[in-house]
C-alpha cells in the first residue's frame, strides 16, 4: 500500500517537474523570437505564460497545504517558481 503511495508521489512530483519546465521553456522560447514577433503577439503570449505560472502557482501552494508530506519534496519547486516568476529572463 504505502509503495503505491510512493509511486503516486513519484509520479505527481515529475508532472509538477515537467510543467514547470514547460513554462519556463516557453518563456525562454518567446525571449528567444521577440525579434521574430509583433510587439502584440509578443505581449499576449507573454501574459498568458505568466497567467499559466500564477495557476501553477496556485496549484502548488493548495497542493502543498493539502498534503504535508508533499511540502518537502515540492517546496524547492515552488521557491524556485518564485524565484524565477520574479527574476527578468535575460538572453544567455
Amino acid at each position: 500500500m504505502s509503495s503505491r503511495g510512493k509511486q503516486e508521489t513519484e509520479k505527481l512530483k515529475k508532472n509538477i517537474e515537467d510543467q514547470l519546465n514547460r513554462l519556463l521553456n516557453q518563456l525562454q522560447d518567446l525571449e528567444e523570437l521577440k525579434e521574430d514577433l509583433d510587439q502584440d503577439e509578443y505581449e499576449s503570449t507573454k501574459n498568458e505564460t505568466i497567467e499559466q505560472m500564477k495557476e501553477f502557482q496556485t496549484s502548488l501552494k493548495k497542493m502543498l497545504s493539502g498534503n504535508m508530506t508533499l511540502v518537502d519534496e515540492f517546496g524547492m519547486v515552488q521557491l524556485f517558481l518564485r524565484f524565477e516568476f520574479f527574476t527578468p529572463i535575460t538572453k544567455i
